[in-house]
């Protein structure tokens, strides 16, 4: 495949906070902790050391929870064999449970996360470097997982139940698996496709198993770790924190005062709520508010809790509690021995609000990494684009406004309008004369005919235009056709599309190529051309 790539402040590929931290701006840099490069590790993994870990407690999870796998993966089980080792840590890509995987960048992201420990590993060969994926089988908007775009088409998978996403039952999905699976039977990888669909959503019962099939019969032979951190085990790890939110409700507090000083020159991410914890069950994820009568409440729910029976419930069963997004990435620290956390621009930001919460409850704050972008074309489209006279990095401009340039440089009627104005601005000037002289008042009648033929001329110009349209419409479909493949409805490629549109055709090859071509904070996006 030919590789070309971008860097990502060429393009406007990314928003301006996220560019102006991989540029280490000076005033974003009281918000994070290390600067965004390789040689960052080094005072990472040393400041790391200082802080438990729970070392024992996540083996024994990760173990229990890829057991299905460890047989035919040796790396996968050797990396959750590793965690033991101090000198092992944990590089982390989180990321809703997607049916199918989702838009493309999901997996970017895991790919990102496996190169960046392949890439600590030859820096730093006495450690250990594990990639994990953290899967937020937790979240409760399915709305948001169960719709895929492939080839064009947009399949829904209606599911009526909620709750946390990975304890939904697969039982309703017969009917898109097989819509998705028939979009595949004419592609090379058809065989491959139906087998990885197969496994993991014919096989398992509910989403977070079939999420880890999905992910692992992709990645596992380069030992990826899938976590689902739904856990008592793990959850009681963060007890004290939990507790803590119920009782003082600090992190609300800290949030919003970072919030308000980021905000002075950047978007803010999310918004802290009183308390930033849901109250869990298996169809039910619900915030929990502080109520007068009696302290606590479950919104949208008839469930009310004292002060004392709140924190029992925290200390005896703890899997009944669950951290929003202000408090998920301090658990995730709170139980791995992690050393970075990789996502787009949208997760990293809220990670740049949370810095001083990280500091109140004395928890490591990670590298923030951002994740690798790609994009992935036809080699045909992309050589038929730049025979028109564009340059590659054209296809990330405006579609209009390369039609307008294209037209610019073929045959245009505009001049030609413009020297017919000229000309008759000239006989005008000589008629206004001429009435002037006969009688002033006709000086308005000449100037109105003088507008009725300049409109005349722009509706001639108009319709020459679109002839000129017609004419080339070979070549402006040929633009269309490309910036389409960008940004299908107005949206990244890798935001939109479904990873298997690829995969259908190039198989393992393609995250080979991804891997061999990532690499971490280069900051561009790679462009991969068949």
């Amino acid at each position: 495949m030919n590789v070309i790539q971008f860097p990502l402040s060429e393009i406007g590929f990314n928003g301006k906070l996220m560019m102006d931290y991989m540029e280490g701006h000076p005033q974003l840099r009281p918000f994070y902790k290390y600067l965004p490069h390789l040689d960052s590790f080094a005072d990472v993994m040393e400041q790391r050391s200082k802080f438990p870990m729970h070392r024992e407690v996540l083996k024994a999870q990760l173990l229990k929870q890829n057991a299905e796998y460890l047989q035919e993966f040796p790396l996968l089980k050797s990396n959750i064999d590793s965690i033991s080792n101090s000198k092992t840590f944990t590089v982390t890509t989180g990321h809703q449970l997607c049916i199918a995987g989702g838009p493309s960048y999901f997996i970017y992201k895991i790919i990102s996360t496996l190169k960046l420990a392949q890439s600590l590993q030859s820096k730093y060969p006495e450690n250990n470097f594990v990639p994990v994926y953290w899967m937020a089988s937790e979240d409760h908007d399915i709305e948001e997982i169960n719709h895929v775009h492939v080839f064009g088409n947009t399949l829904k998978w209606e599911t009526k139940e909620q709750g946390p996403s990975g304890k939904v039952s697969l039982d309703s999905l017969p009917v898109f698996l097989k819509d998705l699976m028939d979009l595949f039977s004419n592609s090379p990888q058809a065989d491959v496709i139906q087998k990885l669909l197969t496994d993991a959503y014919s096989k398992h019962q509910n989403l977070s198993e079939a999420t880890r099939a999905f992910v692992l019969n992709l990645f596992g032979e380069y030992g990826l770790v899938v976590l689902d951190a739904n856990s008592k085990e793990l959850k009681s790890l963060f007890k004290s924190i939990m507790r803590d939110e119920l009782d003082e409700q600090a992190s609300a507090s800290i949030v919003e005062k970072t919030s308000e000083l980021l905000a002075k020159n950047y978007k803010v991410q999310v918004n802290p709520r009183e308390i930033n914890l849901f109250y869990l069950d298996e169809q039910l994820r619900e915030r929990i508010i502080v109520d007068d009568q009696p302290h606590y409440k479950v919104i949208n729910t008839d469930l009310k809790f004292s002060r004392e029976l709140m924190l029992d419930i925290v200390d005896k069963q703890v899997e009944r509690f669950s951290p929003n997004v202000v408090l998920r990435p301090l658990y995730q620290e709170s139980i791995l021995p992690n050393l970075a956390t990789i996502g787009g621009p949208g997760e990293l930001a809220y990670w740049l609000q949370l810095k001083d919460l990280f500091d109140h409850y004395s928890i490591a704050y990670p590298l923030l990494v951002p994740r690798n972008n790609a994009l992935i074309l036809q080699s045909k489209a992309l050589d038929k684009f730049t025979k028109l006279g564009f340059k590659a990095s054209d296809m990330f401009r405006d579609y209009d406004d390369l039609v307008r340039e294209w037209l610019g440089t073929q045959e245009d009627i505009a001049p030609e309008i413009e020297k017919a104005k000229e000309s008759l601005q000239n006989i005008f000037d000589e008629l206004e004369k001429v009435f002037i002289a006969a009688d002033s008042t006709l000086a308005a009648s000449v100037q109105s005919e003088w507008k009725k033929t300049v409109n005349g001329l722009g509706q001639l110009g108009k319709k020459g235009n679109a002839a000129l349209k017609r004419k080339h419409e070979v070549a402006l479909n040929q633009i269309s056709s490309l910036i389409e493949k960008v940004n299908p409805h107005k949206m990244p490629q890798e935001r939109y599309e479904n990873f298997l549109s690829f995969y259908s055709s190039h198989g393992k090859e393609l995250i080979v190529e991804l891997i061999k071509n990532f690499e971490a904070f280069d900051f561009k996006l790679t462009v991969l051309a068949d």
